[in-house]
């Protein structure tokens, strides 16, 4: 990809918000999915809002059963230590819900700052090059990473 950017013309002006509109649309599609997964986690738990109430109905008129379509699967794993911090893995139980909630969340935090550093090398800096090695890769787990639970991904 970096011999390819070294071909573009990013003087032309055309060449270079095609680029930047191509990063824009990558991070979109990247925060979409982030957002669509977060109501398939949602959805799976039970965490939908209640259905609204029908007219002259009180809300003391329906049976509250707050652990109604959760999942309360637990699961332990080892939580890795700071890096170069000389700690131990600290072991961690938790639910399989409250895991893939604290996944997504990191996930997007790497997504906002991976976007608050190219808008500074590309707005402050007036770096181009970045913008098109980054709008193509992805902060999607790719084929053979680890995931917290100890099983592979595969793409």
């Amino acid at each position: 990809m970096m011999q390819v950017s070294k071909r573009i013309p990013f003087d032309d002006p055309m060449w270079l918000n095609g680029i930047r509109a191509m990063y824009v649309l990558s991070n979109v599609i990247i925060v979409g999915l982030y957002l669509y997964v977060s109501s398939a986690i949602k959805k799976k738990n039970g965490a939908s809002p209640a259905p609204p109430l029908l007219y002259g109905e009180r809300p003391t008129d329906r049976p509250t059963d707050p652990g109604r379509g959760k999942d309360h699967t637990t699961f332990k794993y080892l939580e890795p230590a700071p890096p170069m911090s000389g700690e131990e893995p600290k072991p961690v139980t938790t639910t399989v819900s409250e895991y893939d909630n604290s996944q997504l969340k990191a996930a997007f935090k790497g997504v906002l700052m991976g976007v608050g550093m190219m808008g500074v090398m590309h707005l402050y800096f007036h770096y181009t090059n970045p913008l098109l090695i980054q709008s193509e890769s992805c902060s999607l787990p790719r084929g053979g990473e680890r995931t917290g639970r100890g099983e592979e991904t595969r793409s």
